[in-house]
Order: structure tokens, then sequence, then C-alpha cells
């Protein structure tokens, strides 16, 4: 783990340089090139790697550390930096004491940055992850021959590990394993949110301003099901993120769609669309032969038919999974 302390607030841009590769010394690919001093230090558990790392890199403070409390103090720090420290550390309660450590040294609006492995899909490695899922309950987390025992990540427990902070950017990586072995990785940048504690009648809050950013589409085949909605609402291609394909919209929420082998229970997805995009939709429905109503209880009555509420208009169809999704024109009238 390393943190930094600067002289000024940095500024994080993620184009996907920063390479963990590249000599960590030069830290300035993600600080502002403007000579800007700061202080380095790193921890470790491990005395062979601090010695290593003291002896490779000068003029930065190491400090051997067992312990998931860091000796700095609250909201001290400027970012904080995680170079494979979660795949050492297998347990769900592990890793979010860990962050939670992150959460308390950094400042509001820090950095933080992780570089870890993702589940791979290769033969070798899935069989060690069902070999050890009943000895640690999660799937990822095995045992090495060395006596070590280590974990890879689905994408949905960063997402949850890490909700408590701001995605800056996920870039997906290519990497070497140290026993030498191509593997799948990842490099997450987030930020510390500026959460304020205010006094209400209620009691005391947190003052924050929340927005859906996007929900997982679970699904047979991704790539058809994500065809199947970007043609029919004429969207951008599919993103691909970690095992899923991501369909972003105009307002930065997404759809991530996922595949499942378990029983996939009907979901409802609405879209807002212009009065003219309502009607291309339409088309493209009616040209598939595919089925619509006017109601979400497909009632027998309004098969083939649109509603009409509130100025607007509206439809109902279903994706190849089942999803009922509803294209409208304006949205529910709601409260008074």
């Amino acid at each position: 783990m390393w943190v930094l302390r600067l002289a000024q607030p940095i500024c994080v841009t993620s184009n996907g340089e920063w390479k963990e590769e590249q000599n960590i010394s030069e830290l300035q690919l993600v600080l502002p090139k403007a000579g800007k001093q700061y202080a380095t230090c790193g921890f470790d558990p491990a005395p062979a790697m601090v010695a290593s790392a003291r002896e490779r890199f000068p003029a930065i403070t190491f400090e051997e550390l067992n312990s998931p409390s860091l000796p700095l103090a609250e909201a001290s720090e400027d970012a904080t930096l995680l170079f494979s420290v979660l795949t050492c550390v297998p347990t769900d309660d592990g890793q979010r004491t860990i962050v939670e450590e992150v959460d308390r040294v950094l400042r509001p609006g820090g950095l933080f940055y992780i570089s870890d492995l993702w589940l791979q899909t290769d033969e070798r490695n899935t069989e060690r992850y069902i070999r050890d899922q009943p000895k640690y309950g999660i799937y990822g987390a095995f045992d090495l021959p060395e006596g070590v025992t280590v974990r890879h990540h689905d994408p949905r427990w960063i997402e949850s590990l890490t909700r408590d902070f701001n995605t800056l950017a996920l870039d997906q990586i290519d990497v070497v394993t140290m026993n030498g072995h191509p593997a799948k990785g990842f490099q997450w940048f987030g930020v510390k949110s500026n959460r304020i504690q205010a006094i209400s009648l209620g009691g005391v809050g947190t003052v924050t301003s929340v927005q859906l950013n996007h929900t997982i589409v679970w699904c047979r085949d991704k790539e058809k099901s994500a065809a199947s909605l970007i043609e029919l609402l004429g969207l951008p291609a599919p993103i691909p993120f970690g095992p899923m394909l991501v369909v972003k919209f105009n307002n930065s929420v997404s759809l991530d769609f996922y595949e499942s082998d378990d029983d996939i229970s009907s979901q409802h997805y609405a879209f807002l669309v212009s009065e003219d995009e309502f009607d291309e939709v339409l088309g493209r429905i009616r040209n598939r032969g595919l089925p619509y109503w006017a109601d979400p209880g497909k009632a027998k009555g309004r098969l083939g038919e649109i509603y009409e509420h509130n100025g607007g208009r509206g439809v109902y169809f279903e994706d190849p999974d089942g999803h009922l999704l509803e294209v409208m024109t304006r949205p529910y009238a709601m409260g008074g």
C-alpha cells in the first residue's frame, strides 16, 4: 500500500497510460506536472518486500506493517494506492477493513487507486476456484502450492467494495503474475466523496447527491440481449466491462448485461423517449413481429395496442430473457 501527501490538492485524470509495470517512482504520471511537492510512503507486512522496495526506491519511506490500521491521522492523505493488495486478502471482511481504513485516512476528494486481478476464465484457475470454494465460501479464493491463499475478483464485488467512493475510471489490463502466468487485471480509479454531516429536525444525516448509476440485467446471452436493446432503441454499441456488456444512456445511467445459468426473474425497465423516437421504436417492434401491449400485465385485450397517459404515449414489450421493457414519451405524473 502506498500513500501520498501533497503540498497542494492533486488533479487526477485517467487515460490508461499509468501502468503498474512502469517505474513506480514516476508517480508524476498521476500528479500535475507542475513541480508540486509530495511525500510518499509505502507499507507491507513482508520484511523482504520492504527491503527490496527500499533498495529500489531510496527516496521513498517504506515501513513494515502487520496491522490493517495505518499509522496515519484521519483525513491526512491525498492518495492511497493498492498494488495487488486485495488479492492477498481472501476474505470479504478483510478487504472491507482495508477499504474502510483507506476511507479514514483520505481527505475528502482524495484519490483511491486499486490494481488487482479479475476472476480468470482459463481451466487452470477455474479448477482452483471450484476446488476451494467449499473451504472459503468465495468463488475465486484459493490456495497456492506455496502455502498462501489468494483471491481473484468478481467485478460485482469490486463494485460493492468501492461503493462509498466516486468512481472515475476502470481500465482493463493484461498482466503477468509473479509465477509468470498471463492474467486479466484491472485498474480502478476513484475519489473519496465530499460527505457533509448536517443537523436537521430529524437528527444527524448525510447530505449528498444521489443518482442511479447502473443496474445489472441478468441474461442467458449478453451479446444477444444487448444487441436486441440497442437495435430497438437506436443506441450506441455496448462496451465490454469484465464479464459484462454495458449499454450506456445519455443521462450517464447504464444497463450492464451479465450472463447467468440460474433462473432469471423478469424485471421492468422503462425508457423515456421523444415522440419521434417513440414512432421509430414502435416501428422496429412491429417490423420484428414482436408482441406488444398497452399495460404491464400484458392483458390479451391490450395486445397490439399502445397506451396514452399524461399527454404522452407508451408501450410494453419483452426482451429475449423475458424482461418487460417500456418506452414512453412522458414520465408518470406523481405527487400533487
